[in-house]
């Protein structure tokens, strides 16, 4: 959400929350707390929501969410996800162009596009991308189980956003000609 890295939002009814007990325990989020023979007999949390946030706050992530969410707002979600759509077609048709590529996944698609070139270790490509400025995302792509179930070691995976033009994608595409003309 064109945030800092660190935040996300837990939404839930807060009936349903005030069943769950915290996945991750540090200060602030105990109320009461009963030892006995040191062991511990009865834990008492603070309430919902504030049970699940132990620790010092990331304070910065918060407030740079607060304005994503507000610049969100003034662009309208219904003209990213346009304009998003826009991009990743222009870009999936681009690298249908390359037949040494092969792109996984299937449509409705948005930003997000998975690929590999034939014959090439994704690492490798990442690497190779790197060293002309572009940054990709390699590996399992935290989705070891569709990894495995088309059998290889990772895949390459661009993501496009609103901040990126056709002038990106073309200088990406660019660049992947070179690198596949380099491993041939």
């Amino acid at each position: 959400m064109y945030s800092l890295n660190g935040i996300g939002i837990l939404y839930g009814k807060k009936k349903l929350l005030e069943l769950l007990n915290p996945w991750q325990f540090g200060g602030g989020i105990i109320s009461n707390i009963n030892i006995k023979n040191n062991i511990i007999k009865n834990i008492n949390f603070i309430n919902s929501p504030w049970k699940f946030e132990s620790g010092t706050y990331n304070v910065e992530s918060i407030i740079s969410l607060k304005y994503a969410i507000k610049y969100i707002k003034y662009i309208k979600i219904n003209n990213i996800i346009k304009y998003e759509k826009k991009l990743t077609k222009y870009l999936i048709n681009k690298l249908k162009l390359l037949p040494e590529i092969i792109i996984y996944g299937t449509k409705p698609r948005i930003g997000i596009i998975s690929f590999n070139i034939k014959n090439c270790n994704c690492y490798d490509i990442g690497f190779l991308l790197n060293q002309y400025g572009i940054c990709i995302r390699t590996g399992n792509q935290c989705a070891i189980p569709i990894i495995k179930f088309y059998n290889l070691p990772g895949v390459c995976r661009i993501s496009i956003a609103l901040y990126n033009s056709k002038k990106d994608i073309n200088t990406f595409i660019f660049y992947l000609k070179k690198i596949i003309k380099k491993i041939k």
